[in-house]
């Protein structure tokens, strides 16, 4: 079956399939009872996952939101208990400050 998303969307898909088969799978247990450390919740941060859609001039990487469709897909994919938490991150919180927060607040 061919790929809905652009050739981009689908590379960056690849790339975050790769992270949590990688980062999040094999912890899936721990992460269940337990939810995300912090060493893992870095990473997320280093690799682009936690400022997806902020914009680049508050230093996110400023995707669209394909790309946290894509992330909750693959993250639901290897760890459904991770997916809320992660995405009320990626989502809820930052689109919270971006709409409605000051210009202090967003470059934070």
């Amino acid at each position: 079956m061919a790929s809905v998303y652009s050739e981009e969307l689908e590379m960056f898909r690849q790339t975050v399939r790769s992270f949590f088969d990688r980062e999040f799978e094999p912890h899936w247990e721990k992460f269940d009872k337990h939810g995300t450390d912090r060493e893992t919740w870095k990473k997320c941060c280093d690799v682009g996952l936690v400022g997806t859609c902020i914009p680049e001039e508050y230093g996110g990487v400023g995707g669209d939101p394909l790309t946290k469709i894509i992330i909750a897909e693959e993250l639901g994919r290897s760890i459904s208990g991770a997916t809320v938490g992660v995405s009320v991150t990626i989502d809820i919180a930052n689109d919270m400050i971006i709409d409605f927060g000051t210009e202090e607040q967003k470059r934070e």
